[in-house]
């Protein structure tokens, strides 16, 4: 039996309140994840992203997007890896599009990047607030995002 080639990646830092989010979901998922992938977490937006990646044909990386308060919190969009939306995690904290990293590294070794990179990214107003736990919006909507995110990764993994 072959090892799983989908990766669904929840990235986010546990102690920066909706930043979380990413992480949480992941965790839901793994409890009765999609067929064939792999479900982690990952507290980190550095370079380790770049060695948990390698070796799968197809990465969804699961994070929250700054968006201001009561703007659309906990909608849920699906971007390929081009789109570069700003992430909470992936951006703002390092200093660098960590898209484009994974781009440049691609160019650089294609054999070790995923061919196929989607973001699963959620709106969320309050990533900069060192606490634990989600806003009350984002809790409160936590079951319909998660709902959400399992749709959006059905759609990108397609038919069973």
């Amino acid at each position: 039996m072959n090892p799983p080639k989908t990766l669904i990646l929840g990235i986010g830092n546990a102690i920066r309140g909706d930043d979380a989010i990413g992480l949480l979901l992941a965790r839901e998922l793994a409890k009765d994840p999609p067929p064939e992938t792999t479900v982690r977490e990952l507290e980190t937006s550095g370079f380790e992203i770049l060695d948990t990646i390698a070796g799968f044909s197809t990465v969804i990386i699961i994070d929250a997007m700054r968006t201001k308060k009561g703007d659309s919190v906990g909608e849920v969009i699906c971007a390929p890896l081009d789109a570069s939306h700003p992430t909470a995690t992936l951006l703002p904290s390092h200093g660098f599009d960590f898209s484009q990293l994974i781009q440049t590294w691609r160019r650089a070794h294609p054999e070790r990047i995923p061919a196929d990179i989607f973001f699963i990214l959620i709106k969320a107003a309050d990533v900069d607030e060192f606490r634990e736990g989600l806003s009350r919006p984002l809790q409160m909507k936590f079951a319909q995002i998660l709902d959400d995110v399992r749709a959006e990764i059905k759609n990108l993994l397609g038919p069973d």
